[in-house]
């Protein structure tokens, strides 16, 4: 036992009387019938004999003993022991060592009062444990909840569980029970309020009010009427309060990073079934998350917060709520949710690019066009190009008077003189040894990447002083970087390495009219509409090879934006969305119908393919720009994109290409191919 013979001798002693609240249970059920011991759970109702006032009317107090009694909830009872205190009080009946200890049955209960319902978890979980010997423990757990299912305007009912066995329960879980109500009187005063959990009949339950979201539109444009259809189980009297909360279109980022400023409806219920509400949807385009839960009756909202007791003055509480629904995700001219369950996202990246309404995105995406046309149109033309010559060659002769080390004087009129050369140049002689990558393709690539990378990252920061945040710079910047070389690698470079597979020559070139365009529609719209570099092929090359060129770099950017598009989905938000802007405008770009662009040739020739191309590019750019189509459509283009160069390449016999754009029935084959050189 807990107490030796020694410390019996001083033993603190009491003699009480008290009501069993939770049943005779056996300690060490498999030893044999000598060592068995038995413990009940009582409220000391009248004190007989304490010389030290050690036990008070009203207290738990645990006793033990070795002889069985069948000592049931409610048993009247009378104990005379040793006393001793761990968390709760215990009384040893040790007859070894006191043979005039003793427990005895009073009274047997004429009648248990039980009671059941829902209530909330107004307190969290407490727990503690009794030793009872040094072999064996007893627990016992204690939650405070308030009940809802018969909770009236002029009283809400507090109670306190008492349970043996841990149930992790929170502040705000809603519980379905079914225990012993005690009610005892201690001097004429009634002891209510307390609700024991420990026969087998008992039980609680973690339910939460059920709040289903059965139906709701999966796209919805701002302005119209939305409709959703709501299922309710276990629920109190009160109000089920609808709450819009905005996800993309917040001034931060992530999907799970919300800004809980909802926009709620609230809707009085008088208990389960189903109800069909109607909502307003005036919302700028974007995602939002639609989530509905109950407020029970007498409780109302503060801020974030559910429910403060309106009529509990002394001590207001505030709760959380659990009951919310969860995992439904309503679009409004977006994705559902639910389409996303395809692609588990791998981590959610911090995305800072807030996209501009619909409105303000159209003006952006037709002023850029107009703008890089415009720079296009301008370049084309000779006194322009004779202008820059001339600044150019001014800029030279100021530097001549600089003093500077030879070779970086060397090196930058080379590079004034190429930039010069490039001004009037649109093809390029064929030269006798080929090389897969030239040097002045890697610089060219080089320079573009930086641009990009620049005008990009600000793009993406979405605003000035995120851009000159050193700390936001640095995480966007590299995943910018990324992008750019992904995409860069497939665009420019490809389109070369294209042309040259099918003995073409052709070069990537930096091309200042596209560099200048995208440094000022970045910057100046945040809709980067250029680029930085252009494809020159060589002298002579027939029309209908470049228009295939055009119409093959034109699927693998698309292709391109697919893989971005699932990217994006799958967690990896900037590359995702820099990748999609990129190949869009790339796609768009390249389409302009002014020399010295492709695209040109294309609009001259074939008309209608070359409008076909260009709205389907400009348009998704314009919805990419301004969010507001699912990003599963770019995956759909892009593996559309996929069969077409599949079939292209592998299923058709020809091109299927060139007699899409009808070239001659045999065009005659450029120049026999060099061999390449390394």
């Amino acid at each position: 036992m807990l107490v030796s013979k020694a410390s019996a001798q001083d033993a603190q002693e009491v003699k009480i009387r008290g009501r069993v609240y939770r049943a005779e249970t056996v300690y060490h059920p498999h030893a044999s019938k000598y060592f068995k011991e038995y413990y009940v759970g009582v409220i000391i109702t009248e004190v007989l004999e304490d010389a030290q006032n050690i036990v008070s009317v009203g207290e738990i107090a645990y006793i033990s003993y070795t002889e069985p009694l069948g000592l049931d909830v409610g048993d009247i009872i009378e104990a005379y022991g040793q006393y001793s205190y761990d968390l709760v009080s215990i009384i040893y009946v040790v007859q070894e060592y006191n043979a005039n200890y003793y427990i005895k049955l009073i009274d047997r209960s004429p009648g248990i009062e039980r009671k059941r319902g829902t209530a909330i978890v107004s307190y969290a979980e407490f727990g503690y444990e009794i030793d009872l010997s040094p072999f064996e423990k007893a627990y016992e757990y204690n939650v405070n909840v308030m009940e809802i299912s018969n909770a009236s305007d002029e009283r809400i009912e507090y109670y306190d569980f008492y349970y043996p066995e841990k149930l992790n329960l929170q502040v705000g879980d809603v519980v379905y029970y079914d225990g012993i109500l005690r009610n005892i009187i201690v001097e004429d005063s009634l002891i209510e309020g307390e609700v024991v959990f420990f026969d087998d009949k008992s039980f609680i339950k973690v339910v939460s009010s059920r709040v289903t979201i059965a139906y709701m539109p999966s796209f919805i444009i701002a302005g119209d009427k939305m409709r959703v259809n709501i299922k309710v189980e276990n629920s109190p009297r009160g109000t089920l309060c609808l709450w819009v909360f905005p996800i993309k279109v917040l001034n931060t980022s992530s999907e799970y990073n919300y800004v809980l400023e909802p926009t709620p409806a609230y809707f009085p219920i008088s208990g389960d079934g189903y109800y069909s509400l109607e909502v307003t949807f005036n919302f700028p385009p974007g995602d939002y998350q639609l989530t509905a839960f109950i407020i029970p009756e007498g409780w109302y909202i503060n801020d974030t917060n559910i429910a403060q007791y309106t009529d509990f003055e002394e001590d207001i509480s505030v709760f959380e709520c659990y009951n919310k629904s969860e995992n439904l995700i309503h679009y409004s001219n977006s994705k559902p949710r639910s389409f996303t369950i395809i692609f588990s996202p791998l981590y959610e990246e911090e995305v800072y690019r807030k996209p501009p309404p619909i409105e303000e995105a159209g003006v952006i995406v037709v002023s850029s066009l107009i703008l890089s046309s415009l720079l296009a149109y301008f370049s084309s033309l000779n006194f322009f190009s004779q202008a820059i010559r001339f600044l150019g060659n001014l800029i030279l002769k100021l530097m001549k008077l600089v003093k500077m080390p030879p070779w970086l004087q060397e090196g930058f009129f080379s590079y004034i003189e190429e930039w010069l050369k490039s001004m009037k140049e649109k093809e390029i002689p064929r030269p006798e040894n080929w090389k897969f990558v030239t040097l002045k393709e890697l610089k060219t690539v080089i320079i573009s990447i930086i641009v990009v990378l620049i005008v990009y990252t600000f793009v993406e920061s979405g605003s000035i002083s995120n851009f000159l945040n050193f700390t936001v710079f640095a995480y966007i910047a590299p995943r910018v970087l990324l992008t750019s070389i992904l995409v860069y690698a497939i665009n420019d470079y490809g389109e070369a390495l294209i042309a040259k597979i099918r003995d073409i020559w052709a070069e990537v070139r930096l091309w200042p009219c596209g560099l200048f365009s995208l440094i000022l529609t970045g910057f100046a719209l945040r809709s980067p509409f250029a680029s930085p570099s252009l494809t020159l092929y060589q002298y002579g090359c027939p029309w209908w090879e470049k228009v295939r060129i055009l119409i093959f770099k034109y699927l693998i950017l698309m292709l391109s934006t697919g893989l971005f598009a699932l990217m994006y989905i799958m967690g990896f938000r900037i590359v995702g969305d820099a990748g999609i802007l990129i190949c869009l405008i790339s796609a768009s770009f390249m389409l302009i119908p002014v020399k010295p662009y492709p695209g040109k040739i294309l609009f001259k020739r074939r008309f209608i393919i070359w409008l076909l191309l260009f709205l389907s590019s400009f348009i998704l750019y314009f919805t990419a720009l301004s969010n507001i189509l699912p990003h599963l459509v770019y995956v759909v283009a892009g593996l559309f994109s996929l069969i077409l160069l599949l079939y292209e390449q592998v299923l058709t016999q020809g091109s299927f290409i060139l007699r899409l754009v009808k070239a001659p029935a045999l065009p005659p084959p450029p120049q026999t191919m060099k061999r390449f050189k390394i």
